[in-house]
């Protein structure tokens, strides 16, 4: 996200030629192409701590204490490539989602939940057990490398640009982006380390039923959140040009779509499992019982939205929910462990369904109230004086 806002700034001066040149503001262009390398050089690095670290130590955390003979080293190692691949790929990503090429981005996000959905459908009706939790990350990679693909021309383009020699990703990108990277760490662990702490306590059977259902409501979330994402761009440049009232309005309309499209979302991913279910086909009982699968479709509507409003204060560049975020996140990671341990998948659906609901959510909105108008003087002070 702070990619994404720090790229509408400068693409705010910036525009693209008919044949795909970027055209504007040299130092605009200069600072871009700083950006550009900074996130190459910085998300490689994340990547390949994030492969190593997390794989080698997931490796052993699962492996001291699995109970059943089953063939999981493969689809572990697999999907954590993958999703390190995807950190590397979603930075130049970000940047082209900063420079407006929305409509480009977002013709493919449509069809990849989708194709994430059926993939994940396929693996599991053949058989293909545990290969089953790296669909989604597939196909967010075949997505982001076709996207990439397209813009070869725009990268090119970017390159012809020297580097600004002034620009400092200490002051341009760390004040924030250090936040976003400690709230990544933690909510990649309080989301996913629900599936192979239940594994391990509980069996493959138990993990199976709680890591498809995880990954159809992450399909829901990304879906919903799509919408909010493709005016991130343009609420970041309403930001910086000081169109406060305009940035009210834009995150007012888009944040209801959202929330509406969460809602549905969360009803028909119910309603289609349950639907399974009551027609005796068997990929119905592979996801969690009907309470647990209400409690986490619940959830998708406070998740996002509380997303709403970190999405809203990106704008400035800002995280003032970081605090509360952190909070949340390291509530769910310690209770998916310690309720996963002791009570299994109906605790950690309820636990998950609490914290979201009646903590991230209110705090959120709380926050909001206390601190738009403050950010909002405080930016045009230090933008516009």
């Amino acid at each position: 996200m702070v990619i994404v806002n720090t790229a509408s700034h400068y693409w705010a001066r910036l525009s693209l030629s008919e044949v795909g040149i970027i055209e504007g503001s040299v130092t605009a262009k200069s600072n871009l192409n700083s950006l550009y390398k900074f996130v190459g050089k910085w998300f490689g690095i994340a990547s390949t701590l994030f492969i190593f670290g997390v794989g080698i130590g997931g490796y052993f955390y699962i492996e001291s204490g699995a109970k059943e003979e089953i063939a999981w080293i493969a689809p572990w190692f697999f999907i954590i490539v993958v999703t390190g691949l995807n950190l590397v790929f979603s930075g130049l990503v970000a940047i082209l989602e900063g420079c407006n090429r929305l409509i480009q981005i977002y013709s493919v996000r449509g069809w990849q939940t989708g194709f994430a959905l059926l993939l994940t459908f396929f693996a599991l009706e053949n058989g293909l057990g545990l290969w089953a939790a790296s669909a989604t990350a597939m196909s967010l990679l075949i997505g982001n490398l076709y996207i990439i693909l397209r813009h070869t021309k725009f990268f090119a383009s970017l390159k012809t640009a020297d580097a600004q020699p002034n620009f400092s990703w200490q002051e341009e990108i760390l004040p924030v982006q250090w936040r976003y990277g400690v709230l990544a760490v933690v909510g990649y662990f309080s989301f996913f380390m629900i599936t192979p702490v239940i594994f391990r306590f509980h069996g493959a059977e138990a993990a199976g039923q709680i890591g498809i259902t995880l990954q159809l409501v992450l399909g829901i979330q990304r879906l919903a959140a799509s919408v909010l994402e493709a005016k991130i761009p343009e609420m970041g440049s309403l930001a910086s040009k000081g169109n406060f009232h305009h940035l009210d309005s834009v995150a007012k309309r888009v944040g209801f779509s959202t929330v509406v499209l969460a809602g549905l979302g969360g009803l028909c991913g119910f309603g289609i499992v349950e639907g399974l279910r009551f027609y005796g086909y068997e990929l119905g009982s592979r996801f969690l019982p009907t309470l647990s699968l209400a409690l986490l479709m619940a959830s998708i509507v406070p998740f996002i939205a509380a997303h709403i409003v970190g999405s809203y204060f990106r704008s400035f560049s800002k995280v003032p929910v970081f605090g509360w975020l952190v909070t949340n996140n390291l509530l769910l990671l310690i209770t998916n462990i310690g309720v996963g341990w002791l009570y299994g998948i109906q605790g950690v659906s309820v636990s998950y369904f609490l914290i979201i609901t009646f903590f991230l959510c209110p705090a959120s909105y709380l926050v909001l109230k206390i601190k738009r108008i403050e950010i909002q003087r405080n930016f045009a002070k230090q933008n516009f004086e």
